[in-house]
């Protein structure tokens, strides 16, 4: 009879301490339908070959990153909002830049800008009257 509560005790005790384990996620899907969001977001059909093997080797680091997270005890939201913005970043870094070195160079706006800067005062005067007159003056 000791024996059986003994038991009991124990099987409770590990049903405790026992940690939830995520299944794993099949990278290869995730991968998937996130680059399919990335070319629907660009509106493309596909990527140059450069392009689609440096997006699709930062996407399986960051799935890899994320399952790391949740099965270390993350917040399964935060990690997937982290998740979301890594990945528009990296997809805009990798696209965009690209996308302007495949214009023409004519075709793109040069703007030279120099600003400067006029330091301007009150000045308080008294006119001959005696009034006192404040104006906003160029230095």
């Amino acid at each position: 009879m000791v024996k059986d509560l003994n038991y009991a005790r124990v099987i409770a005790e590990l049903e405790k301490s026992v940690e939830t384990d995520y299944q794993p996620i099949d990278n290869n899907r995730f991968y998937t339908r996130t680059y399919a969001e990335i070319k629907n977001v660009f509106k493309v059909s596909s990527f140059k070959r450069d392009i689609s093997t440096s997006l699709r080797k930062e996407i399986f680091a960051k799935i890899d990153n994320l399952e790391k997270a949740v099965k270390s005890g993350a917040d399964i939201r935060f990690s997937l909002v982290e998740f979301s913005e890594s990945v528009s970043d990296i997809s805009i870094k990798t696209i965009k830049s690209d996308k302007l070195k495949e214009k023409k160079s004519d075709t793109l706006l040069y703007i030279k800008l120099k600003i400067t800067e006029e330091s301007m005062e009150w000045q308080t005067i008294e006119d001959a009257e005696g009034n006192i007159i404040s104006k906003l003056m160029v230095e």
